[in-house]
């Protein structure tokens, strides 16, 4: 069966400047371009437009992640929660347009249809919002969270590495409420809006996201092709993109030692 794609254009009508907006509006600093190979050119505004995507998709996962915290009925501040962090990814598809935008990119990114919509399966309710705390927070923005890190660590300070800077501030807060949740339940497992569902079945699910995630592939060959000539290296990284092969070695790192990390911390494992 064929994958549904839908293409999707992210254009902007300039309300943000309104009164009400200007209050919710994160002002984005000035991206100078410096000389560039076309190659870098090509593989840079990909890059960013991957990173959009990715973004994008982030808002349909928090829309999902909120919808069931209503039906639940989670406690407000969870819900509210819930939303902001809904809010900063929409924020940050603004962030990764500009700078695409900026590169060149017309700004008309293609998403498979399950990635916009982000269905419920048929598990319970409960089931479903434990999986979202487990997979998508503790270890999905938890790995994520590093990566910014070391990204920014690497890259020369401009305006495509403060891009990265703003995303990276509102990420703290997506990588850290997993294992706030998960001690919160763990210590009230009679909770009475979700259940602990056990320590046994936590860690079985971190290990079958953590094998998932392995087997992604994180890089794209050509990219890590092109950080092997110094010249197109110094140019991508001027571009807020970090070298493929530390990133890669990055995101094994934080599956291998971060998460374990974080199990340690809510006392699911030895430190």
């Amino acid at each position: 069966m064929n994958e549904q794609l839908i293409g999707l254009r992210f254009d902007s009508l300039g309300l943000l400047d309104m009164p009400g907006g200007k209050r919710l509006h994160v002002a984005t600093p000035e991206l100078l371009l410096p000389e560039l190979r076309p190659d870098v050119l090509v593989i840079a505004r990909r890059a960013w437009e991957d990173r959009l995507r990715a973004e994008y998709v982030g808002v349909m996962i928090m829309r999902r992640f909120h919808g069931l915290l209503v039906d639940l009925n989670a406690p407000m501040d969870l819900q509210e929660l819930a939303l902001g962090m809904m809010f900063q990814e929409q924020q940050h598809t603004r962030y990764c347009a500009v700078a695409a935008s900026a590169l060149g990119s017309q700004l008309e990114i293609g998403f498979s249809l399950a990635e916009l919509q982000q269905a419920r399966d048929e598990a319970p309710l409960p089931e479903q919002t434990m999986a979202m705390i487990v997979g998508t927070f503790l270890c999905g923005e938890g790995t994520a969270l590093e990566l910014l890190k070391h990204s920014i660590a690497e890259l020369p300070k401009n305006g495509f590495s403060q891009l990265l800077r703003l995303i990276v501030r509102d990420e703290v807060l997506h990588a850290g409420i997993g294992v706030k949740l998960l001690s919160a339940l763990r210590a009230d497992r009679q909770s009475g809006w979700l259940k602990y569902p056990g320590d046994r079945w936590v860690l079985n699910y971190v290990e079958r996201q953590t094998s998932m995630m392995k087997r992604r592939d994180v890089v794209e060959p050509d990219e890590a092709k092109l950080f092997e000539d110094p010249q197109a290296a110094e140019q991508l990284r001027a571009l807020g993109i970090a070298d493929s092969r530390g990133f890669l070695a990055c995101y094994h790192q934080a599956i291998d030692e971060g998460i374990p990390k974080a199990l340690a911390k809510i006392g699911l494992i030895s430190d």
